[in-house]
C-alpha cells in the first residue's frame, strides 16, 4: 500500500543542538512507534526511525569530538600559561643573579 508523499511547512521549526536535538530525535521515535502502521506503511515508519537514529549517532559523535577539543584547548591554555609563568620566574631569576655577582644589565 503506497501513500502519497505529504509536505511539511518548516519555517517555524525551533533549531536545536546537543542533547536537546537528541530528546527531540527520541520522542519522535516513540511517536513514530507508537503510531506505526497508520498514517505511514512499516516500511516508511522503518526508514524514519533509521534515519531518526542516524542523525542521534551523529551528534552524539560531534557532541564527543567539541568536548574533546574544549578539553585539549583546556589543557593547552594551561600548559601555556605554566610555560609563561616559568618563562618568567627564570627570567626574573637570572636578572636577580646578574644584579647580585654584579653583572651589568642594559
Amino acid at each position: 500500500m503506497l501513500m502519497e508523499m505529504q509536505t511539511l511547512e518548516t519555517s517555524n521549526l525551533e533549531v536545536l543542538d546537543g542533547a536537546r536535538a537528541i530528546e527531540a530525535l527520541c520522542e519522535y521515535i516513540d511517536e513514530l512507534e507508537e503510531r506505526r502502521g497508520e498514517d505511514l506503511t512499516k516500511r516508511q515508519t522503518d526508514a524514519m526511525i533509521k534515519l531518526a537514529n542516524a542523525l542521534i549517532s551523529s551528534i552524539e559523535s560531534h557532541m564527543q569530538k567539541s568536548a574533546e577539543a574544549e578539553r585539549l584547548n583546556a589543557e593547552l591554555q594551561s600548559n601555556l600559561e605554566s610555560e609563561f609563568s616559568l618563562t618568567g620566574r627564570f627570567r626574573k631569576t637570572v636578572v636577580n643573579v646578574l644584579k647580585e655577582v654584579g653583572i651589568p644589565l642594559h
